[in-house]
């Protein structure tokens, strides 16, 4: 099978991959550190890549934070949509990421709790990609 591309770039404002708007104020930095761990994570993945010039075909993975905060704790998760790349069309799963409880607000929530949630869910994508990627 050919190395499969993932689509990090995060800089077109109307199709944002990384959403961390949840997070008040630092909604910027926590999306910077979900791309970088993103990067990462296929980084680590033999079969993967972020390198475009690898492989013309791929797809991004869209990373929403999810929040709930109550009684002085946030808990928050992701949601994870693959979609294919270049042609946008959605693949028709369910990823599960974990969830994270923290003392306070969502603006204070840990960037580094942030990035050790993005960094196991996405590996919870390959299979997903790999799969798919024999059918097209």
């Amino acid at each position: 099978m050919p190395t499969i591309y993932v689509n990090t770039d995060n800089s077109d404002r109307r199709k944002k991959l990384y959403i961390a708007s949840k997070l008040g104020k630092s909604a910027a930095k926590a999306e910077e550190k979900m791309q970088d761990a993103v990067e990462a994570a296929v980084g680590k993945a033999p079969d993967f890549t972020t390198d475009k010039s690898r492989s013309k075909k791929g797809y991004t993975i869209i990373l929403e934070v999810k929040v709930a905060a109550g009684a002085g704790k946030t808990t928050v998760s992701l949601n994870i949509l693959i979609n294919r790349y270049p042609d946008g069309d959605t693949v028709m799963t369910t990823v599960k990421s974990g969830t994270a409880t923290v003392d306070g607000g969502p603006e204070g929530f840990p960037l580094d709790v942030l990035e050790d949630l993005v960094t196991g869910a996405v590996p919870k994508t390959f299979p997903v990609m790999r799969i798919d990627m024999m059918r097209r």
